[in-house]
């Protein structure tokens, strides 16, 4: 079962993230194991993976809320320690990683401009400016 689900605003990619017991559009086990700190993506014409990214090395945490960002240029991870990351949806490098002080679940989207993060955790919202 996936964790967290975002598919790019074009409808061509769909990111997973999570332990993943199905790849999307069939009910049958997925070939990979489960991998519960990387986020794939998936090309949604073929539903075969074309890509993923993980946490840094030392980085133990699960990715909660995915969200791209209106142009599909960016991809938004909340992870259940105190960070929402930002990576890159094409280059898939980590471009931003925001120290958000909450911890555990909630989610995070992008404003229509991709300029600010709204994040909520615990019953509070915090929004961020995102400098790319």
């Amino acid at each position: 079962m996936a964790g967290a689900v975002a598919f790019s605003p074009d409808g061509k990619i769909l990111a997973t993230a999570g332990t993943i017991a199905s790849k999307p559009g069939e009910f049958r086990p997925t070939p990979f194991p489960p991998d519960p700190d990387r986020i794939r993506l998936w090309d949604t014409s073929t539903w075969q993976p074309i890509g993923h990214v993980g946490l840094r090395p030392g980085e133990d945490a699960l990715v909660r809320s995915l969200s791209f960002s209106s142009d599909g240029r960016y991809l938004a991870g909340l992870c259940d320690d105190d960070k929402v990351r930002i990576w890159d949806a094409k280059s898939l490098a980590l471009t931003v990683s925001v120290n958000d002080g909450g911890k555990g679940g909630g989610s995070a989207v992008f404003s229509p401009d991709g300029s600010h993060l709204a994040i909520v955790r615990n019953y509070s919202v915090n929004v961020v400016r995102i400098d790319k």
